[in-house]
C-alpha cells in the first residue's frame, strides 16, 4: 500500500532522512488549531487530538481549542481552551498568528477564520464537506491552504469531480490513538451477532436501511441470529419505529447511545460489523473493528473500500446488486472459519496501516515538510 510520505520529491525525503523530525518541528515550530479536543465528540475531534498526540516531543508545539480541553498539558503540548467563547477564540487565534507560526487548522470551517497572506497554514479535508452539497465558501479556504490534508483518496477523488483540482492535497489516513491490540476470544458457538455501531440521523447514508430491508432474510437462514444496533442521533427513534416493524422485529436488539465504557462489550460479542454507507470519507469506526479482530461489511459506495479490503478483512458490497449485502451478512454468520481469518487479517491490517504508530509517522513526515519550507 502507498504510503503518503513517498509522494514527497525524492530531495525532500533524502533531507527527512538526515534530520531529525524533532529537529525539524524546533526550527519551524506551529501550532494546531481546533474545535474540540475531548475525547467522545466526534471525528474531527479524533483528528485534533491524534495531531496533538503526535507532536508530543515537539515541546515547542502549541494548540488552541474553541471549546474546553480536559487538561492544559495535552500530551505534552501547550493548549489553550477558549471554553466555548468564540471572543476568546478569536483572541487566542489572533495571538497565534503574530508569532507567525504556521498554523494546522483541524477542518476547514476554521480555516474560514485565517487572514490571507499573513500566515501559511494547513488544514484538514475530512469529506463531505468537499464534496458536492458542501458549502461554497469553504472549497476555497482549502485551497488556499498551503497544505491540505486529506483522509482518504477517496475523498481527494470525489471533492475533485465536485470542484476541481486540488494540487495541495496530501493523504495521510487516520489511525487509532493506540497501538494496542484487543485480546480476541476464542470463536465460540454462541449466538451468531451483528453489530453496526454508527450514528443515525435524517441523511440515512450509513446503511441501517440496507440492512433492516434484508435482516429477516438473514434470519431465515441463521437460525438464533442477531443483529446489536448502537448509536445515538436523530433519527432514532423513526430507525427504531421502522425495526418494530420488521418480521423479525424480535431479533434486532436497539441499543441507542452507548457510553465508550460499553463499546468493548459490544466488539466482544460481535461475529460481525456491518456499516454499508454511501458517505464514509474515512470511517474510524471500521478501524476500531479491525483492532478488535471483527470482520467488517463496508460497501463499494464510499472511502469504506479503501480502508476495508475485499475478501481479506470483510466485505465491500455493491448496495445497487440485490442480494449482495445478503449473502456477506449470512457468510460471516454462519462461516466462523472464515470470520476469524478475516479477524486475524484485520488486526495485521490495523497494526500495519491505521495503528496511532502508523498515523504519527505518516502525519509528522508530512506537517514536517510543510514546517520546513
Amino acid at each position: 500500500m502507498l504510503d503518503v510520505a513517498s509522494r514527497s520529491p525524492a530531495t525532500e525525503r533524502e533531507r527527512l532522512a538526515v534530520m531529525p523530525l524533532a529537529d525539524l518541528f524546533a526550527r519551524s515550530p506551529f501550532s494546531i488549531v481546533s474545535a474540540e479536543l475531548r475525547p467522545g465528540h466526534g471525528g474531527i475531534a479524533h483528528v485534533a487530538r491524534l495531531m496533538v498526540k503526535s507532536l508530543f516531543f515537539a515541546q515547542t508545539a502549541r494548540c488552541v481549542t474553541l471549546t474546553e480541553c480536559p487538561s492544559r498539558d495535552l500530551f505534552g503540548i501547550k493548549v489553550s481552551a477558549a471554553r466555548g467563547s468564540r471572543a476568546q477564540f478569536a483572541a487566542l487565534l489572533a495571538r497565534e498568528l503574530l508569532t507567525r507560526r504556521p498554523l494546522i487548522y483541524d477542518f476547514a470551517g476554521l480555516a474560514r477564520l485565517h487572514p490571507r497572506h499573513l500566515v501559511s497554514y494547513a488544514c484538514w479535508m475530512h469529506g463531505i464537506e468537499a464534496w458536492e452539497g458542501a458549502s461554497l465558501a469553504r472549497i476555497p479556504v482549502m485551497r488556499r491552504a498551503d497544505l491540505l490534508l486529506a483522509n482518504s483518496h477517496y475523498t481527494v477523488a470525489r471533492a475533485r469531480r465536485g470542484f476541481g483540482e486540488f494540487g495541495n492535497a496530501k493523504v495521510c489516513w487516520l489511525g487509532t490513538d493506540t497501538d494496542d491490540p484487543v485480546p480476541r476470544s476464542p470463536i465460540v458457538e454462541g449466538r451468531p451477532t451483528l453489530l453496526t455501531l454508527g450514528r443515525i440521523d435524517d441523511a440515512a447514508y450509513k446503511g441501517h436501511d440496507a440492512i433492516l430491508d434484508v435482516w429477516k432474510n438473514v434470519v431465515a437462514r441463521v437460525p438464533g441470529a442477531r443483529w446489536v444496533v448502537a448509536g445515538g442521533g436523530p433519527a432514532l427513534e423513526n430507525f427504531r419505529r421502522r425495526a418494530s416493524m420488521s418480521p423479525a422485529h424480535d431479533t434486532i436488539e436497539i441499543r441507542g447511545f452507548v457510553t465508550n465504557d460499553d463499546v468493548p462489550l459490544l466488539w466482544h460479542e460481535a461475529t460481525a460489523f456491518a456499516m454499508p454507507s454511501r458517505g464514509e470519507g474515512f470511517g474510524l469506526v471500521y478501524i476500531d473493528a479491525m483492532r478488535h479482530g471483527v470482520p467488517v461489511i463496508a460497501s463499494t459506495h464510499d472511502a469504506g473500500q479503501e480502508i476495508n479490503v475485499h475478501g481479506e478483512t470483510g466485505f465491500n458490497v455493491d448496495l445497487t446488486r440485490a442480494g449482495q449485502l445478503e449473502e456477506c451478512i449470512v457468510q460471516l454468520l454462519t462461516n466462523r472459519d472464515e470470520g476469524e481469518r478475516m479477524g486475524d487479517e484485520a488486526v495485521r491490517r490495523w497494526q500495519r496501516h491505521f495503528s496511532f504508530t502508523a498515523f504519527q509517522n505518516r502525519f509528522c513526515q508530512i506537517a514536517a515538510a510543510y514546517a520546513a519550507s
